[in-house]
């Protein structure tokens, strides 16, 4: 079959499915029991999804998988059931689309939402030692859609977010909009979705309008327990409140890391926060053709800011480029406490660091 309708009919018979995305319903079961039918996905890089299968079968069908089921007692009964699909560097570009539809696959036809991109990755596939790569729109808003990346994710731990083209998109919510928790790690990769390669999106980036409810131990972005998050191009974060934090870290991280830095703007309790067990962040470093940044801006006059640094419970902040030192409407000193440690590597930080509870600023860790 090569369109969307129902699975045809046919005892004892291989159907395979080509030609691209559709839907297959399947219709009621015959009377007799043993009617048995495989449904192979013949492409190699288009999903199929499935209506009115056994509950225990996947909605999606993956390139090359296949389903059987059998009629027993007037039903269909799944008798043989793919696994997860293993990722190839043809199907590892999940795209997001908000005119898209959480039916589709994601490989040839997007997705509507970021939540049902993280449930696709956590279900359904083997990431094959890949990253797999969700891929935006650009010049579009997903709205209360939050993407949470766990960690005991199948064949890799890494999930990349690229705009699927060379701008911007909008990612608002009342709540953090991207959360990596137990060892789940995000690559926020900005300037380019294939890792390593030229930079294709010098003007790539997210703005960032989250925790819109103000909520002070949360985030725009939200790092819980041994997850990580890398960014890599120019993110500016619109802050709610006075109780906001851009990066909030509740737990331990294994080293993150912000390459070219972010932008501020709006009203923030503190825009890095490393609040409890221990754990890296490094921020700051150069963009691409050579420019020196800094690693925390201002976006416009209108930031108003607490703080730029909370740094408690032994965790370690190293600052690669020196933060800007004025653009800010308002802006107060940063805290380290609690063993806490800020590697200014000579740079000053705007608004001073109040130290405390064995809190320590050193200009070299070595």
């Amino acid at each position: 079959m090569s369109a969307t309708g129902p699975l045809p009919l046919a005892c004892d018979s291989d159907v395979i499915a080509s030609s691209g995305y559709f839907k297959i319903s399947l219709p009621p079961a015959p009377s007799n029991d043993g009617c048995e039918i495989l449904l192979i996905n013949g492409d190699q890089s288009a999903g199929k999804y499935l209506i009115g299968f056994p509950p225990d079968v996947n909605e999606r069908l993956y390139p090359t998988q296949a389903v059987g089921i059998v009629s027993v007692g007037g039903a269909w009964v799944a008798r043989s059931k793919p696994g997860r699909y293993k990722l190839t560097p043809l199907t590892r570009i999940l795209y997001v689309d908000s005119n898209g539809d959480d039916t589709h696959d994601g490989l040839t036809l997007p997705l509507r939402t970021f939540n049902e991109a993280g449930r696709v990755l956590a279900r359904d596939l083997d990431f094959g030692g890949l990253t797999p790569v969700i891929a935006p729109s650009i010049n579009q808003v997903f709205d209360n859609d939050p993407l949470i990346v766990p960690g005991g994710l199948i064949g890799g731990f890494i999930v990349q977010i690229s705009p699927n083209g060379n701008g911007r998109f909008t990612w608002s919510g009342p709540g953090a909009c991207v959360i990596a928790t137990d060892g789940g790690w995000i690559d926020l990769r900005l300037n380019q979705i294939v890792a390593g390669g030229p930079i294709t999106q010098p003007d790539g980036g997210i703005d960032f309008r989250c925790n819109q409810s103000n909520t002070p131990a949360s985030g725009h972005i939200y790092i819980h327990n041994n997850a990580g998050i890398d960014i890599e191009g120019w993110p500016v974060f619109y802050g709610a409140g006075d109780a906001d934090n851009a990066i909030f870290f509740d737990g331990s991280t294994y080293g993150a890391a912000s390459a070219d830095g972010i932008f501020v703007d709006g009203r923030f309790d503190t825009v890095i926060r490393l609040d409890q067990g221990g754990g890296r962040f490094n921020i700051g470093g150069v963009i691409p053709y050579g420019k020196s940044v800094a690693s925390v801006a201002a976006k416009s006059p209108a930031a108003f800011v607490n703080r730029l640094f909370m740094v408690l419970g032994a965790s370690e902040l190293l600052i690669g480029a020196c933060p800007a030192g004025s653009g800010y409407r308002s802006l107060g000193a940063s805290i380290v406490g609690g063993n806490g440690l800020i590697v200014s590597r000579g740079c000053p930080i705007p608004g001073g660091v109040l130290q405390t509870q064995n809190g320590k600023v050193y200009s070299s860790k070595w």
